[in-house]
């Protein structure tokens, strides 16, 4: 008999897993990484845009699926994890290619971030907590003055008496996010 664990999933398990997270909510419930890591990551996707590279791997955390956490599926060697990063970039590339209104395509493998994006992660994770100072790194990006006061009415506690969001918009210098810098570099 042999001992070897296995380190790759099968077909029928990879299968149940890309059913599974088609859903929109699994994936922004997946994009949640933490208080602190959602804005940043949020605040870099508006920045330098998004590959499906640096969505599955973030800046500082990869996704990792729950599957793989709570140990249903093989995680503990080189190979687990490489089989495990596919398959993220598999759900993430059928979440980008199936939501033309949250991406916009800059480059062979580029892609620049909408605004209703960003609001559907920010108010599909509202329960789950932000911290406020990470998330005011976001606000510079957000151009559409409506989403800019959705985001502070719901999320930004206002550190002055009678303080608006069109106030607090003047503290933020509007700087243009990567899809329409992009454009104009072309």
């Amino acid at each position: 008999m042999n001992n070897r664990t296995r380190s790759k999933p099968t077909q029928e398990q990879v299968n149940v897993l890309l059913k599974k997270y088609s859903a929109k909510e699994e994936i922004l419930n997946l994009l949640y990484t933490g208080p602190v890591n959602t804005p940043i990551k949020l605040q870099h996707a508006l920045q330098y845009g998004i590959s499906l590279n640096s969505l599955a791997y973030g800046i500082y955390d990869p996704i990792t699926l729950p599957e793989y956490k709570t140990g249903i599926l093989p995680s503990n060697t080189v190979t687990a994890w490489k089989n495990h990063m596919d398959i993220v970039k598999t759900i993430l590339s059928n979440f980008i290619n199936t939501n033309p209104d949250y991406f916009l395509k800059v480059s062979k493998t580029k892609y620049a971030v909408t605004e209703k994006f960003i609001l559907d992660v920010l108010f599909y994770n509202k329960d789950k907590g932000f911290d406020i100072s990470d998330l005011s790194s976001i606000f510079n990006y957000i151009i559409n003055f409506d989403n800019f006061s959705k985001i502070v009415e719901a999320f930004y506690l206002p550190h002055h008496k009678d303080e608006t969001p069109l106030t607090v918009r003047q503290r933020f210098r509007e700087i243009k996010p990567y899809k329409y810098r992009m454009l104009v570099l072309s």
